[in-house]
């Protein structure tokens, strides 16, 4: 004979959440304007600010990539 069906009593909700380092605000460089405008000081506050920027966007690319990964595996 076979035994019948497991009843399940309980359901757990587990909550998976990325990595720490992909649910950080990213940081702003300058919080106000440029005082000059000069234009090697706009090329190195744009450089500044590209840099900061690519790693804001690398942080959202890593979380897409996780959240992509976890949904391969269900």
């Amino acid at each position: 004979m076979t035994e019948p069906p497991e009843v399940i009593t309980k359901v757990e909700e587990v909550y998976i959440l990325p990595p720490a380092s992909t649910l950080i605000p990213c940081a702003f460089p300058f919080s106000h304007p440029p005082l000059t405008h000069s234009e090697s000081e706009m090329i190195e506050r744009d450089l500044t600010w590209l840099t900061a920027l690519s790693k804001c966007a690398k942080q959202v690319d890593d979380a897409a990539k996780w959240v992509q990964d976890k949904q391969t595996y269900k």
